[in-house]
Order: structure tokens, then sequence, then C-alpha cells
């Protein structure tokens, strides 16, 4: 009996210590595989995580261009702790009406309408992307063109040019002029006066397709009346065109062969010729006449 108690006790310590020879085996595969299997930064799987709701990269929603004109679509920076878990790439949806680059810098083109910025900014580690859109409108703004002469008011004969202004941000802009009527107009915008009465000049400005006109009224005086008159005689001249009285004189010559009135009335005195001068505002007109004899 003493034995068998011997032999059992024996059975009992081998099973006790194999069962704490097991766990501890256990414990050290759990140990080790903790050791293998570090629990992974969230924020690098998830970049967007770092990033506040409200933070958008772009410069809003719409923008509007100039043919030609560029601007960024690019205003805020990521955070500086995702900056290389993320991404960010631009796309032009219209590329003819608008461009993009690497780098956000967006050119219109010539052509007008409408094109859709796409800003993606896509994860590393995922794949995941969020998008952000930018309206790009081209579009040609002529109604800060301005044209004008520098004199509206001229006598036959004479020229003024045309001050015609337009806005910075239109490039290279086409420019037409027309005229009608007592006067006449080159390319360059110079108007000469033809005959006494009102002219009309029309400019008109284009770009890409797109055009505005600008009028321009030009009042053209002249001294009517005889070019002739025998000596003795009397002759009355007279301004068309313009409005208001004139101022009427005689050159230093003149003087000498004939009286003007404040009228125009000239009276011959002296065989030759004279310069009469009408003055109008700040318009100055003159006329040659032969006196003859009787």
């Amino acid at each position: 009996m003493k034995f068998k108690k011997i032999v059992s006790l024996m059975l009992a310590c081998v099973v006790v210590a194999a069962s704490a020879f097991t766990g501890s085996t256990a414990t050290m595969e759990v140990a080790a595989a903790e050791e293998e299997s570090p629990v992974e930064d969230p924020s690098y799987l998830d970049p967007f995580a770092e990033i506040p709701d409200d933070f958008n990269p772009t410069v809003g929603g719409n923008m509007s261009l100039s043919p030609g004109g560029t601007a960024s679509v690019k205003k805020n920076e990521l955070p500086e702790k995702v900056k290389d878990a993320i991404k960010i790439t631009y796309e032009s949806q219209s590329p003819d009406i608008a461009m993009v680059d690497a780098d956000g810098k967006v050119t219109a083109k010539e052509k007008l309408g409408y094109a859709l910025i796409i800003t993606s900014l896509t994860a590393l580690s995922d794949g995941y992307t969020q998008e952000y859109y930018t309206l790009v409108k081209v579009n040609v703004d002529l109604s800060g063109v301005r044209a004008s002469a520098k004199a509206t008011s001229l006598a036959k004969g004479k020229t003024t040019t045309i001050n015609l202004s337009v806005p910075s941000n239109i490039k290279n802009p086409v420019k037409t002029y027309r005229a009608t009527g007592a006067v006449s107009v080159d390319n360059s915008g110079k108007i000469t006066a033809k005959s006494a009465g009102t002219g009309k000049v029309t400019v008109k400005v284009s770009k890409s397709g797109k055009s505005i006109v600008r009028k321009i009224t030009v009042k053209v005086g002249e001294i009517t009346g005889a070019k002739k008159v025998k000596k003795g005689q009397s002759i009355t001249l007279s301004v068309n065109g313009l409005s208001g009285k004139a101022k009427w004189s005689l050159d230093a010559k003149g003087k000498k062969l004939a009286t003007i009135t404040s009228a125009g009335k000239l009276t011959a005195k002296k065989v030759g010729k004279v310069t009469v001068t009408a003055k109008v505002g700040n318009v100055t007109m003159t006329k040659t006449v032969t006196i003859s004899k009787k």
C-alpha cells in the first residue's frame, strides 16, 4: 500500500511539472507573437484622420480668367505629418479651355467656356482618394474698353487721333475702325475731317470671338462762300458744321486789301489774295479769297 501511494505521488508530480512546462511554453509563444506583430500606427494606415474635416487644399469653388490668364487652384498645404503619406494630383476636364500643371497652376486658353479642375488627394497606403473641384470660367470682359477722339470738333482738312484704352488683362485684341459722314479713318485710328457736318467713327475691339463697339462723333467746320470777289464789291462768308458765333479776322497782308465785319461780310479794296480766319470755340478755320479787278 505504501508503494502504491509513493508511485501515485510521483505520477502527480510529473503531471504538475508537465503542466507547468506546457503553460510556460504557451506564455513564451504569446510573448513572441506579440513581439513579432506590433500594433500598427493608425495614422499611417489612415492619413486622412490627421486632416481637419474642414480642410480644403484649393482656393474655392469658382475662378474666372481671361484668355491667356493664369492662376493657381492650390491654396492650403497638407499638414506636415501626412505630406509623405498623401499624393496630390491635378486634372482638367477641358484642357482645350483651361489646362493645369502638376503644381496646380491653371492657364486659360483662347477658347471661351468652362473647365472643371479636379484636385485629388490619394493615400499611398491604401489608395483612398478625396477629390476637390474648382470650376474655371474663361471669359473676355470687354466692358472696360474706352474710345474717344483727342478733338471732337475739327476744321475741314484737319486730323485727330483716337485714344483707345483696353484693360491690360486683354492681350492682343483685334482693333478695327470704320467711319461715316464728314470724316474718314485709317487703320491706326487717325481721323481726317472731309467736309462740313457730322462724322461718326465706329471702333470695334474683338478677342476670342467676342466683340464690343464704341462710337465717336466728330463735328467738322468749314468756311463757306465765294472764293473770288471783284475790287469794290462785297461777299458774305459763313461757317457750316459748327454751332456758335464765329470770330472773323484777316491776315496781315489781307488787312491792306480788304475789311471784314463780325458777321463775316468781306469788302474788297485792292487786288490780291487774302486769308480769312474764322474761329468757333477751339476750332480755327481758314479760307483764301481772291480779289480781282472790276
